[in-house]
């Protein structure tokens, strides 16, 4: 080893241990003394505080006949949801969905398959020239509530008031509409030279009064040809009750081919329609044949019934307005058992294109409005139904008469212009293209098929079916679905001319 160089590694055990006692000693440098600031901290910390001011404590005596609170808080249970109903197992326990022996029921007072001339008989006319379809006609059922739709709120009020002294009866214009009373105000004058020209036998036509208002609309729309109001209001006065009588009976006047009407009365308690919602879907979900409708109908009571609150709606509406009793289970069953599926031919939303069309109806459970708008929106909330693979979409069509405002029925399957010897206003002339009169009996006749088709076959030869698929649209522009793109409204510098 070279001279100058210290040798720090111990040579011996005995220096070693040595050597270690020493970085430890009580002179060592690398002691590290102890923090007193922090070892007081930490014993404050553990010590409660003790009140050094000297004065006494207060001590409440305790009374032991009260028990000693207990200052833990306690959160309570969460409360059951419905807790005011009464529990329910499922009704699909009890009854199945898909038994329909001896269904629908009620069918006798359903009030759209009623007839006209139904009741007592008024005196016989003896007017020697008729000057209308003298026959009978298939009912239709309006609510007093459609009769005034979109009518301004102080001429509804008035007429009502006027009802209380006069008889004020409303008259629906076959294919009427805003339309209809602005192009044609010379009716008015017409309806009342034909009803003051019936004659009653026994019944003097000369001290009648005879009034016909034209209805003063709420929101005007000239584009919704048919949109309400479509009911003119008749006033008769007091010597005028046989006549009334007359008119109610006979409801239907056919007079000529831009002229025919129907009147209804004007009541205070309201019958409710019995039509719920309109099923459509795609090509061969429509099928007219007992099982396929039982399979939809099975659908929605199993979505109704599964819902505790339709259940218990229902049960509620029942046994108020029906007067059946019985357990939960039993009052669901008597409303559901009513449900009725018919195959029509429906109108496409916001077109006039014929669509096949499953249509649910059934009596409804509650009289007033707000209540049948209750019943309605429990089978909208689905949204859709299934018949096996197939989707049926809840209100993508319509079920609306343009002819007799009747709503189980579209214009072109209407059947007063059936009845032998109808001289009123024709299917073909309400709609804008004919031609859907015509569409709509093929797609009917395609609904009916068991094979089950939603359109009907096309007689298209493979080139022309390939054009109508992927052809253009005639003058169609590049860009032109896009906003702002090539062909848009003032695309392209000098749309709007030079500037300056």
């Amino acid at each position: 080893m070279p001279d100058g160089t210290i040798s720090t590694v111990p040579s011996t055990e005995g220096e070693l241990r040595q050597q270690k006692r020493a970085r430890t000693a009580q002179g060592s440098t690398n002691v590290t003394p102890p923090d007193s600031a922090a070892e007081e901290r930490t014993v404050a910390r553990k010590e409660p505080q003790h009140d050094n001011t000297g004065r006494e404590p207060i001590t409440i005596d305790h009374d032991p006949h009260i028990p000693e609170k207990d200052t833990r808080h306690f959160a309570p249970l969460p409360r059951r949801p419905n807790a005011n109903k009464p529990e329910m197992a499922s009704i699909m326990h009890k009854y199945k969905p898909e038994d329909h022996d001896g269904l629908p029921s009620n069918v006798d007072e359903n009030p759209h398959l009623r007839m006209t001339r139904t009741g007592e008989a008024p005196p016989p006319l003896t007017t020697q020239d008729v000057n209308f379809t003298n026959a009978q006609f298939p009912h239709a059922h309006i609510p007093t509530y459609r009769l005034f739709g979109n009518v301004a709120e102080v001429q509804e009020t008035v007429l009502k008031r006027l009802a209380r002294n006069k008889i004020i009866l409303a008259a629906v214009i076959h294919g009427g509409g805003q339309r209809y009373i602005r192009r044609s105000p010379e009716k008015v004058d017409e309806i009342k030279s034909f009803i003051k020209s019936i004659g009653l036998e026994g019944i003097d036509p000369r001290d009648r009064a005879v009034e016909v208002y034209l209805p003063e609309m709420r929101k005007e729309n000239d584009r919704n040809r048919f949109g309400q109001p479509w009911t003119f209001f008749v006033e008769l006065d007091e010597n005028s009750v046989a006549l009334a009588k007359y008119l109610l009976w006979q409801e239907v006047f056919a007079i000529h081919s831009a002229l025919s009407f129907s009147i209804h009365p004007i009541k205070d308690a309201e019958e409710q329609p019995w039509p719920i919602i309109v099923l459509t879907g795609k090509a061969g979900a429509v099928v007219d044949t007992p099982a396929a409708k039982l399979e939809v109908l099975a659908s929605i009571k199993t979505a109704l019934w599964a819902n505790a609150d339709f259940c218990h709606f229902a049960a509620r509406q029942v046994a108020e307005n029906w007067g059946v009793h019985g357990d939960i289970d039993e009052r669901v069953k008597a409303a559901s058992d009513a449900l009725d599926l018919t195959c029509v031919t429906a109108e496409a939303a916001g077109s006039e294109r014929p669509v096949p069309a499953y249509l649910l109806t059934g009596k409804p459970v509650a009289n007033d409005r707000d209540g049948h708008k209750t019943w309605i929106r429990f089978f909208k909330t689905a949204g859709q139904y299934w018949r096996g693979a197939y989707c049926l979409d809840v209100a993508k069509a319509v079920v609306d008469c343009k002819l007799c405002k009747e709503t189980t029925h579209c214009a072109w399957d209407c059947p007063l212009p059936k009845v032998p010897g109808w001289a009123g206003i024709e299917p073909d002339v309400v709609y804008s293209n004919p031609q859907v009169v015509n569409d709509a009996k093929t797609a009917a006749d395609g609904s009916s098929r068991a094979e089950g088709s939603s359109s009907a076959p096309t007689t298209a030869t493979p080139s022309t079916q390939a054009k109508d698929i992927w052809r253009e649209a005639k003058g169609a522009k590049r860009g032109g679905s896009r906003r702002g793109g090539r062909g848009a409204r003032g695309a392209g510098r000098g749309a709007r001319g030079t500037r300056r």
